[in-house]
């Protein structure tokens, strides 16, 4: 008996010991997570800006540097043909002018599930931002029942015959007609946190309701 208290006994403190050793663990990787978050919301000089010393001092190959707003189609049935954006690099607050031409190959239909990636780079490496409060690397559901919460669609896409709703109809956009787009105040509907001065890249991906790919855009960009 006195054996078995003995063991038992060992078992139980082992046991504190690990338990212990385990929230310890965990704080520290929260504490890890916490400032590696911190860290990248900090304003970053774009790549563009930086100079060939730099690259060569912290040993990063200067021919892949972003130097401009650039895109690339990654799948699906929709085929960005032409994507411009000014300025560049972006400024928060300030205007956006935009225009594009596109072609869908064929009608979509509910549901189509959305998803976000988005990526900073720091150190020559695109690194994962982590979805916070809606904004970051977030998945968004059918954005079908988005759109329905439209009350008016923005008269740039209705002039081209998109009403903003599903079914998303085949159609050939030789040219989104060019607008300027007012970009909120980084102190009201985005902080000053969500995109400080750095080099991103977004990828948007549209799925439907068997798991295929719809959409897919690439954009890298900068924030200055």
């Amino acid at each position: 008996m006195e054996r078995i208290f003995v063991t038992l006994s060992a078992l139980l403190c082992a046991f504190s010991i690990t338990q212990a050793e385990y929230l310890k663990f965990t704080k520290h990787y929260e504490d890890d997570v916490y400032e590696f978050i911190n860290f990248l919301k900090k304003p970053f000089l774009p790549e563009r800006f930086k100079t060939l010393e730099f690259f060569q001092k912290a040993g990063l190959d200067h021919s892949k540097r972003l130097t401009a707003f650039s895109f690339k189609n990654c799948g699906g049935m929709i085929d960005v043909r032409s994507l411009s954006v000014q300025p560049d690099p972006l400024q928060f607050p300030g205007t956006i002018t935009f225009s594009a031409s596109a072609a869908l190959n064929t009608t979509l239909s509910a549901p189509l599930n959305a998803k976000i990636e988005l990526k900073k780079k720091a150190a020559g490496i695109w690194v994962p931002l982590p979805c916070i409060d809606q904004i970051g690397s977030c998945s968004y559901g059918d954005i079908c029942q988005l759109l329905e919460q439209i009350t008016q669609c923005p008269p740039q896409l209705t002039a081209i015959g998109i009403d903003c709703k599903c079914p998303i109809k085949a159609v050939s956009l030789d040219c989104v007609p060019t607008g300027k787009y007012t970009l909120p105040s980084m102190s009201q509907d985005i902080g000053a946190e969500a995109f400080p001065s750095g080099d991103y890249e977004v990828t948007g991906t549209v799925t439907d309701k068997d798991g295929k790919v719809a959409a897919c855009l690439e954009v890298q960009l900068s924030v200055a």
